[in-house]
């Protein structure tokens, strides 16, 4: 079974706990008659409903229940839905008339189109935002007492929904159903609000085509949107006042992105500043100093404008560096695009070169026919062989020329694409550079500021330190701050104000606080923007040497290897030998490539299997005229020769009078004879005198 998520797993032990074959146990007795949807539920519904389907059981569950687009468990007492995970597939579902409090599971079909959770007890809608594909929702007849936009916000298709008979009580319910935006019918009665204000869902959702049931017409539009003119218009301007929010929101969350890409997040709305009094005590207790205040909004002011100032020359910056990627960009393409015109027009003279040598191919195919054709002499196969052989020189060379033009155009745009990558990578760190010398500058005036607010706070100190009614002072100070503060505050007052060294201490400490602040963010500006500089400079080298490589519409070195096996379509294969070795060429070979039905059986084996030849072969080859009848009957049926045809062809001389006139004249051959030639050992000593007297 595929791996589950924790929630599943746990599904997956919940069916095995509950798979039993009693199924009034399944059902679960502390439930009192209501049960959740276990496996035997959904095997009885699968069986009824989808016979063709395999027994359901916990091993094979995933894989059956992947299977049905249709569900109905009505009537199944099911408190719980759950596993309805498991039908990933289900188009329509049917939940109708059980005891459902809550949606689960549900969510998990995503190819729903048809929901009917009509006559349970649910509560809300939530849970099913994530049914983008859901068309028809019934619910009628719950206990739904409130729905927001956020539980039907993902209905982007719900175009029918029947809401009727349930608790619906407030007209928010009704403004809800305005984020549907297919919506065309709505079942709404039986619910509070419907029955109190009828005209209401009209002029509030004027979209819909039909009303429980009733087809809307332009005068119930009229009269609704009359009627209720107020809270409609009311309604639009929350909703008009909700987008610009939304808006500013989203222009909020651009701009942040937009300060955090170039660095300057921050600086802009006295972050900086906030960060350096947050939490420190005894900067608090110093504000209640008389003149403090004002000591204090001086430094704010005089700290934010150099931070501003950093803000807004980074926010330049950033966007003439982008300016400077967009223009190398633009370099890299415009040789990207030279190079892959110039590479195309080198296929294209490759494949007219090949055209051409084609067409001369044929030429010879057709002169070599011509001469197979008659006698074929060795002045014409010379000169055939001489213009195959200066085809193929051409060819080469062309192909040579080619390779070497796409290598040049290869190393010219490597050279262009490095050349374009130096520039800008020289550029962009001269600007990077020249930024940070600007922001540096600007955070040394910050540490001047804070400096000077250092003075100038420890003068004011100084004046009130030897006071007798300081800690008065502070007291009655301290009265507006809670009591739990104003202890604390007393009790920092008398640590800092205890002697010279415990006051000099403390405002050291403030002074070095607010020196570490500011040196932080000038670091945290430089890692930013030496990261983003690395980082874009190697992905600039990545880049060109990825696309260093000419595309004219084929991978590295493909038109050449394209325009080389072009060269090979578009010749024959018969002609393939002429082009590549023609010197080696023979008659025979010329004559087999031009005019093969001339070739007879003995030509073929010569080119074939030469050492199978024979004398014989040969002579029938060289002087046919001088082969006997024996000889043709050897080479086409040497089962048929006797004894004597073997021995006139192997030892010719020991053939005697009588085997000549058997193989030229075997009438005039006797009985005796014959006895000779067949058993001659039944020859008697008569027989022996009568053949010598005829040999004399």
């Amino acid at each position: 079974m595929e791996e589950l998520d924790a929630s599943q797993s746990r599904g997956i032990d919940e069916l095995e706990k509950n798979w039993v074959h009693d199924s009034e146990k399944a059902r679960g007795r502390q439930w009192q008659g209501i049960g959740p949807l276990t496996l035997q539920v959904l095997a009885k519904a699968l069986i009824t409903q989808h016979p063709q389907l395999p027994a359901l059981t916990v091993d094979n569950a995933r894989r059956v229940c992947a299977l049905p687009r249709s569900l109905s468990l009505i009537l199944s007492s099911l408190g719980s839905t759950e596993l309805l995970w498991l039908f990933p597939r289900l188009t329509t579902l049917d939940l109708a008339n059980n005891f459902v409090s809550h949606i689960e599971g549900v969510g998990e079909c995503s190819n729903l189109t048809s929901l009917n959770l009509s006559h349970n007890q649910l509560s809300s809608l939530a849970g099913l935002s994530e049914l983008h594909k859901l068309e028809v929702l019934s619910v009628q007849h719950n206990i739904i007492a409130e729905i927001t936009a956020e539980q039907v916000l993902g209905l982007h298709s719900l175009q029918v929904l029947n809401i009727s008979a349930n608790l619906l009580t407030r007209s928010q319910d009704i403004i809800a159903l305005r984020a549907l935006p297919s919506l065309r019918s709505l079942a709404a009665a039986g619910n509070p609000v419907t029955s109190q204000q009828p005209q209401l869902v009209l002029a509030l959702l004027p979209q819909l085509v039909f009303l429980n049931g009733d087809r809307v017409n332009d005068h119930l539009l009229l009269l609704a949107a009359t009627q209720h003119r107020n809270e409609v218009a009311e309604v639009k301007k929350e909703e008009a006042e909700k987008r610009a929010l939304e808006e500013m929101k989203e222009k909020q969350r651009a701009a942040a992105a937009q300060h955090q890409q170039a660095g300057v997040a921050g600086l802009d709305d006295g972050s900086l500043f906030v960060l350096m009094m947050d939490g420190d005590v005894d900067v608090k207790v110093f504000l209640r100093l008389p003149g403090a205040e004002k000591l204090l909004a001086k430094y704010e002011e005089r700290l934010n404008c150099a931070c501003v100032q950093v803000f807004k020359t980074g926010m330049q910056h950033d966007e003439d560096r982008h300016k400077e990627l967009g223009t190398a960009g633009d370099s890299l393409q415009e040789a990207y695009m030279e190079a892959d015109i110039k590479a195309r027009a080198q296929v294209l003279a490759l494949e007219a070169g090949m055209k051409e040598a084609s067409l001369r191919l044929e030429a010879l195919s057709t002169q070599a026919e011509k001469l197979g054709g008659g006698a074929l002499d060795e002045t014409g196969s010379e000169d055939l062989v001489g213009k195959a052989e200066a085809l193929k020189e051409e060819t080469e060379g062309l192909l040579e020329k080619v390779a070497y033009d796409m290598l040049e155009r290869e190393v010219v745009l490597a050279d262009q694409v490095t050349e374009v990558i130096e520039k800008a990578d020289s550029e962009l760190r001269q600007m990077v550079d020249g930024f940070l010398s600007t922001a540096g500058a600007e955070f040394v005036e910050a540490r001047h500021h804070a400096y000077y607010f250092y003075c100038q706070l420890r003068e004011l100190a100084a004046r009130f330190a030897d006071s007798p009614s300081l800690m008065t002072l502070f007291s009655s100070s301290f009265s507006d701050d809670g009591k739990q503060d104003k202890e604390n505050l007393l009790e920092a007052a008398q640590r800092v104000f205890q002697g010279e060294d415990t006051l000099a201490q403390s405002q050291a400490s403030i002074h070095d606080r607010h020196l570490h602040v500011i040196s932080n963010r000038e670091q945290q500006l430089q890692q930013h923007l030496n990261s983003w500089l690395t980082s874009t400079v190697q992905a600039m080298h990545r880049s060109g040497k990825n696309g260093g490589d000419i595309d004219c519409g084929y991978t590295k070195s493909t038109p050449l290897q394209r325009s080389t096996d072009e060269l090979y379509r578009l010749q024959a294969d018969e002609f393939l030998l002429l082009l590549t070795a023609p010197s080696a060429l023979t008659g025979v070979d010329l004559l087999l490539l031009t005019a093969p039905s001339a070739l007879t059986g003995v030509d073929l084996l010569l080119l074939t299997a030469p050492a199978a030849l024979t004398g014989v072969d040969l002579l029938l080859l060289t002087a046919p005229a001088a082969v006997t009848e024996v000889d043709l009957l050897l080479l086409t049926a040497p089962a048929a020769l006797t004894g004597v045809d073997l021995l006139l062809l192997t030892a010719p001389a020991a053939l005697t009078g009588v085997d000549l006139l058997l193989l030229t004249a075997p009438a005039a051959l006797t009985g005796v004879d014959s006895l000779l030639l067949t058993t001659p050992v039944a020859l008697t000593g008569a027989d022996l005198s009568a053949v010598a007297l005829t040999s004399s």
